[in-house]
């Protein structure tokens, strides 16, 4: 019986134990299975520390817009107050 990560969740069996598979191929997958596992697992890494550097930045980027935002509503509000009251007058 295998005892791979992929066939705990699948019925991999060898032939001896009524199962599909001979003792090589058992081992030939499950070389293969713990091999693309370990590259998953390095590439979900490598993709959670990308995010991690990335959302700093994001945030910073958000961060200038809003103020940049209210800079300008601010200006565009003080302007059309100063023409109210100088067609007020």
């Amino acid at each position: 019986m295998c005892v791979c990560a992929y066939c705990t969740n699948v019925s991999c069996r060898l032939f001896e134990d009524g199962g599909n598979f001979c003792t090589a191929e058992m081992t030939d997958y499950t070389k293969r299975l713990d091999k693309t596992s370990q590259l998953v697992t390095s590439t979900e890494q490598s993709l959670s520390a990308e995010l991690r550097n990335i959302e700093p930045k994001k945030v910073d980027q958000i961060a200038k817009i809003i103020h940049d935002f209210q800079d300008r509503w601010l200006r565009s509000l003080i302007g059309r107050l100063i023409l109210f009251d100088s067609h007020g007058q």
